[in-house]
């Protein structure tokens, strides 16, 4: 959408309403935005409503509305040494990233969760756990395939840990709505007002 087909400065008149092919969709959403212009400019100036979380940042939001949820920013340090172990693991580990199915990237949730309990068992140490995962991958004893590393399951308490974190930080901004938001209904019936409003 070009939002600049009607900038935000313009006045809505009879006369300009009456142009033929006059986009009353577009006017709507101009409306709209102009609703929400200071809470859009945060976004787009802090950077925080990011295209790749924003489907998952609505799931959560909408799931977990009015609950109470771990504040995971209590956990950062914890994340941060999880990825970067993950990441480790990624490219340094073909047994793991070479394995059917497995996704090279360090955010696969198996990986995160493998990286986790690594740390955890190595007290959060990074050089600690990197040497517990020496340890592991070059154990040579007989495993069958119910054992293999690429089965292992655990809880990943880093599960959506960016979305989560988008979300709390999406809540601190002035003119956050914690009510359920439906884009589409509102701009229908912004629509619907305008048109009522120039008949």
């Amino acid at each position: 959408m070009d939002y600049d087909a009607l900038p935000y400065e313009v006045v809505l008149t009879k006369r300009i309403v009456k142009i033929p092919g006059f986009d009353w969709r577009t006017a709507a959403t101009v409306v709209y935005r102009s609703q929400y212009r200071e809470l859009l400019e945060i976004l787009d100036r802090e950077r925080l409503w990011l295209h790749a979380s924003a489907g998952r940042v609505e799931s959560l939001a909408g799931t977990y509305h009015g609950q109470y949820v771990l504040d995971r920013a209590s956990i950062r340090l914890e994340y941060e040494k999880a990825m970067r172990l993950a990441t480790f693991i990624s490219i340094n580990c073909s047994p793991i990233n070479r394995a059917p199915g497995a996704k090279k990237s360090s955010r696969e949730p198996t990986l995160l969760a493998f990286a986790t309990l690594l740390l955890f068992v190595s007290g959060w140490d990074l050089g600690s756990a990197i040497d517990r995962l020496a340890v592991v991958m070059s154990d040579r004893s007989k495993r069958s395939e119910a054992d293999a590393l690429i089965n292992l399951t655990c809880v990943n308490p880093f599960d959506d840990y960016e979305a989560w974190d988008e979300l709390k930080r999406l809540q601190a901004l002035p003119g956050f709505r914690r009510d359920k938001l439906n884009m589409r209904v509102e701009l229908l019936e912004i629509e619907r007002q305008l048109r009522a409003g120039f008949s």
